[in-house]
């Protein structure tokens, strides 16, 4: 059996009834394939808006395939060259910074895919370190779509995958591992020119040196660190309610216990020589 956990919120749907966002609970003990996951979710959006601007559907296909994986990598790359900015970024995915991303996936299915490009695009400078021109043009070439097309695609597909990655919740060591994690594959999916394109000269190296970090929370910047009360993780909330019941059954079965003794014993100690033989 494959280690590699793949689905999808379809596949959700149908196992667990409902749709979500988020990650079962055995996320936290499997290695995932984080550059599927996120194209499974977000290669038909980014391919359908390309084909409404005029763009080729085959293109689109393979832009969205190139556009997917080159901000996972230039996320990996950030990580590893500014490992003392790691709360910085995770801040728009965990922290308050990223709120205005989390329904983006929504509002892109809704036609508000200018917006968010439009939002996205001052974050290209600061996660491509200054290779999101190079990496634009790489996409177009590669792809067969515009330029001007590829110069829209790659901050909006900057702002969806930090929508699903805000979705699932992630603290900073889990979304380190995610991004390092072997699994990914990552130079599978981009070809060197790629990989050049953004700055990356060994995808292995920038990957051992970003999964090297040693981050807990106690030394990220306060900006990361404090995350609003709603997103705790689910699993801690569930424990929590668990506990409470479990309590809440120990005390009645405890009163439950003392009244039935008081009751028997007509609500008096019993004498001591009342139980000698």
């Amino acid at each position: 059996m494959s280690n590699i956990v793949k689905f999808d919120g379809k596949h959700q749907s149908r196992r667990y009834g409902r749709q979500t966002n988020q990650l079962p609970f055995w996320r936290y003990f499997m290695p995932i394939d984080l550059v599927t996951l996120l194209h499974d979710r977000l290669g038909g959006i980014l391919s359908h808006y390309l084909t409404t601007v005029g763009e080729n559907a085959d293109n689109s296909i393979k832009a969205a395939s190139l556009a997917v994986p080159a901000v996972a990598a230039g996320l990996l790359h950030h990580l590893a060259a500014n490992p003392d900015r790691a709360g910085i970024l995770f801040d728009y995915v965990g922290g308050r910074a990223g709120q205005a991303f989390a329904r983006a996936q929504e509002e892109a299915k809704g036609g508000q895919t200018g917006r968010l490009a439009n939002l996205g695009r001052p974050l290209l400078p600061e996660i491509f370190d200054g290779n999101a021109a190079s990496a634009v043009s790489e996409i177009a070439r590669q792809s067969g779509i515009g330029k001007t097309s590829a110069a829209d695609l790659l901050p909006l597909t900057m702002v969806l995958v930090l929508s699903v990655l805000r979705g699932w919740q992630p603290d900073l060591p889990e979304l380190v591992k995610w991004l390092s994690h072997p699994q990914n594959r990552l130079d599978d999916h981009l070809n060197g020119e790629m990989l050049s394109a953004l700055g990356i000269g060994s995808l292995s190296a920038t990957a051992a040196a970003a999964a090297s970090l040693s981050l807990d929370f106690g030394s990220v910047p306060p900006a990361a660190a404090e995350q609003p009360q709603t997103e705790k993780p689910c699993r801690e909330l569930r424990i929590t309610a668990i506990l409470a019941v479990l309590l809440t059954v120990f005390a009645l079965g405890s009163c439950q216990s003392s009244a039935s003794l008081d009751a028997a014993t007509g609500g008096n100690d019993m004498p001591a020589d009342s139980v000698q033989e």
